[in-house]
């Protein structure tokens, strides 16, 4: 997967490729805390999702998971695309055989990022993957979560 800025990017279900390191993200249909229809409140990304991912031994073995901030989950977009609006590299259609560590599934819905609205600390940022738009939601609301890893 081709890095994207300062990280480099796989798709949370994904083990990193060899030249990876820097950012990975996780969404697969697997009935875990890794599906990919899996949605949660802002709070519940932090304390459910990215607690699971780092609880040894850790998803793919990499104990440095979390929340991508606004930019970071906005570099992601692909402009170009729609439904989802994001690279191959973050999704591979949920192909049939593939796993938790082969594959990168994105719902084109809203995910979550690590941000929090400067105007209302009771938001958070968000991207939705189904065309693209940055916004906020309230921190209460339902949203995708997808982890990364390494960066900032």
């Amino acid at each position: 997967m081709a890095p994207i800025g300062a990280l480099a990017v796989v798709p949370v279900a994904t083990a990193l490729p060899a030249h990876a390191g820097k950012r990975a993200d996780c969404r697969r249909a697997c009935g875990s805390v890794h599906d990919k229809d899996t949605r949660s409140s802002w709070a519940d990304a932090f304390a459910l999702e990215i607690v699971a991912l780092n609880t040894p031994p850790c998803f793919t073995g990499r104990c440095d998971w979390r929340l991508p901030n606004r930019r970071e989950l906005e570099s992601m977009v692909d402009v170009g695309a729609v439904d989802p609006a994001v690279s191959p590299a973050f999704d591979t259609a949920c192909a049939p055989g593939c796993t938790v560590l082969t594959c990168a599934c994105t719902v084109s819905g809203y995910y979550w990022s690590s941000s929090t609205l400067r105007a209302r600390l009771t938001a958070g940022w968000l991207v939705n993957f189904s065309d693209g738009y940055v916004g906020g939601d309230f921190k209460s609301g339902s949203n995708y979560v997808r982890a990364v890893r390494g960066g900032s």
